[in-house]
């Protein structure tokens, strides 16, 4: 569901599928994800949707957790409630409730800015209660009345309605009769929710300045302009909205009515357009069509992009006090120092020495004896630890610069990708129970390099004083940099898997027929050698194999979390660390003469797709992009 699968590779396949079908397949999707057990963990790791708390505004008496909404145009039944209210959303709008009963046989259409799509009637009886939990995290629920077609009192269904919904958007009241406005509004007063008067999309001013004083003499907190319109068959209509009309708007109903007015504008389609209704005074923005077109990710976009629009207080202004929080950065950039300058003095022993004299002693071979067994040994032996030394050396540059430029930074996904990615790789050293060299000199450097990332764990880091780049346009770099992003994410999975399978081999078999193939010689007369020589193989692989996991997992969340236009130092991060693991996995192979096609292809087929990678999202993260324009003083927000 990110952008960089949705607008890759979900969005091309659903829009090849009929409108009804692609709606329907999409949100039952999403509906059985959120379902499963760790589903909404997965929504959470993958998309890490959730609004800044800073985006958090109070108006009117009301509080939102961010600054975007979903109106009715694409869940109004809430199909997939429990999956959208976990989009860094601040409402979900459910609806609407009419005066007809639910009737599934007589479908209506509604239409996504043409993409037509079949909906049945409302019906508040199939909302689940575990998509209407009251989690302060997830977006609230507001349901949409129509009262051109409702009477007030059928909004009776709901019992306990401070359990179920938020709040109530109410549409038709041009229509009501004066005589019974009064009516709803007791109604909706009796029911403790608080409402907010639903129009159609761009109404005249002064019509509109009409409604709104009437309604909100009548208790009204606000107005929501929705994106979608009735027809004269009734189906419905849903659009982008007229942004620079609706702005006009919006401007004349903020000085009209004062800043604790509440104020929604839906039809957003990009997020340039929610900056300008933002700038123009809207609270709220609505992203119904551009959830469809511009991708799953908009509304992390827009939030993202209405953070680096706020002008902070002294006192939400984040500091960066000398306090052991401050240390966080130094004790990654440590971390990455010394395994950088360890994997230099690996890579200067493997092409030289090669083995060590605790590696003699153990198998009980110098090493002119291990040259006599078989002549391509040694050989063999520095292939496998140039290998792990080179990904160590990749490991050590990507943590340096995760603390240097993440960290440091107040990036709190840069801490979390660097505790992952190394804890797997100190856990690998456990796999000396399933080959049985334990190794005194890779214990204590363990021993050491893990205090650094103990001090990290126990060490928060500061928020960021100001926003990075909001992400404002869908241009060409854009859109290539997410194949880019999709490239790298399925790498750094690739190099989990492959590491996976390594240490599996190191635990196991130890040698696979190319090696047995390069060495000109079996297993069997290896190990009838009568010298402890496999579980010393065996330790360099499983090795290998673990830090190829944790690079995998590195590069894997640092592309998942942190890409973002203008993050050049996270591309020349990324290409120095793989750049160094590729070279040396390469290099070795051939200044060994180990060069099996079979066996070299994994290593040539990820440097270049690695580099395809780098190339496509060179653009959107290394060029700078022009500012989002002049950031509007917001006190109250």
């Amino acid at each position: 569901m990110p952008d960089w699968t949705y607008r890759t590779l979900l969005r091309p396949i659903l829009f090849a599928l009929p409108a009804g079908t692609a709606h329907r397949l999409a949100l039952r999707a999403m509906n059985a994800l959120v379902r499963m057990p760790l589903g909404p963990r997965v929504l959470e790791f993958f998309g890490h949707m959730r609004p800044d708390p800073r985006l958090a505004v109070r108006v009117g008496g009301l509080e939102f957790l961010g600054r975007t909404t979903l109106g009715l145009g694409l869940d109004p039944e809430g199909r997939a409630l429990g999956a959208f209210r976990r989009f860094g959303l601040a409402i979900v709008e459910v609806g609407p409730l009419g005066a007809e009963p639910p009737d599934d046989s007589r479908p209506t259409t509604r239409s996504l800015d043409g993409w037509r799509i079949p909906v049945s009637r409302f019906d508040p009886t199939t909302l689940e209660s575990g998509s209407l939990n009251a989690e302060s995290s997830l977006a609230q629920v507001w349901l949409r009345i129509e009262a051109d077609e409702a009477d007030p009192h059928r909004v009776k269904w709901m019992e306990r309605p401070g359990e179920k919904v938020s709040g109530v958007t109410l549409s038709g009241w041009e229509t009501i009769e004066a005589s019974r406005r009064g009516e709803w509004s007791e109604r909706l007063r009796c029911l403790g929710l608080p409402w907010m008067l639903s129009l159609a999309p761009h109404p005249t001013t002064e019509v509109c300045l009409a409604l709104i004083h009437d309604a909100v003499s009548q208790g009204a907190r606000g107005v929501w302009f929705r994106s979608d319109s009735k027809q004269s068959d009734g189906s419905r209509n849903v659009e982008s909205g007229r942004i620079a009309d609706l702005a006009g708007v919006v401007v004349r109903l903020r000085s009209e009515f004062g800043p604790e007015f509440v104020l929604v504008a839906g039809g957003v389609r990009s997020v340039r357009e929610a900056l300008a209704l933002r700038d123009s005074g809207a609270d709220l923005v609505g992203l119904e069509v551009g959830m469809v077109f511009s991708g799953l990710g908009l509304p992390k976009r827009v939030n993202e992009a209405m953070l680096s629009g706020i002008t902070l207080t002294s006192a939400q202004r984040p500091t960066r006090t000398e306090h052991p929080g401050s240390m966080a950065w130094t004790w990654g950039l440590l971390l990455g120092v010394s395994m950088t300058l360890g994997g230099l003095l690996a890579v200067g022993i493997a092409s030289t020495r090669v083995v060590l004299p605790y590696d003699e002693a153990f198998c009980g071979m110098d090493r002119e004896q291990l040259k006599a067994l078989n002549p391509r040994l040694i050989a063999f032996l520095s292939h496998d630890r140039v290998s792990l030394a080179g990904t160590m050396l990749s490991a050590g540059v990507l943590y340096a610069g995760l603390a240097w430029h993440g960290i440091r930074q107040g990036l709190h996904w840069a801490k979390v990708v660097l505790v992952v990615s190394s804890l797997s790789g100190f856990f690998s050293f456990f796999l000396f129970l399933g080959f049985g060299y334990f190794d005194p000199f890779h214990a204590f450097v363990t021993a050491v390099l893990f205090q650094f990332l103990l001090l990290l764990i126990h060490s928060p880091i500061v928020e960021p004083a100001e926003p990075g780049s909001p992400e404002l346009d869908e241009d060409g770099a854009w859109l290539a940099g997410l194949w880019g992003q999709l490239m790298m994410v399925t790498l750094g999975i690739g190099l989990v898997v492959a590491g996976c399978v390594i240490c599996w081999i190191g635990s196991g078999p130890v040698l696979v027929r190319e090696d047995l193939e390069f060495l000109a010689t079996t297993r069997e007369a290896l190990q009838g050698s009568g010298r402890r020589l496999m579980p010393l193989i065996a330790h360099d692989r499983a090795s290998l194999g673990g830090m190829l996991i944790a690079c995998g997992l590195g590069v894997w969340l640092s592309a998942q979390w942190g890409f973002r236009c203008g993050r050049r130092w996270l591309w020349w991060t990324l290409l120095l660390s793989g750049g160094t693991a590729f070279l040396s996995a390469v290099g070795i192979h051939l200044a060994v003469g180990y060069t099996d096609p079979l066996h070299l292809a994994p290593a040539i087929g990820g440097a270049a797709w690695f580099g395809v990678a780098l190339r496509l999202c060179r653009e959107w993260l290394c060029v700078p992009k022009p500012a989002a324009g002049t950031a509007i003083s917001d006190g109250r927000r």
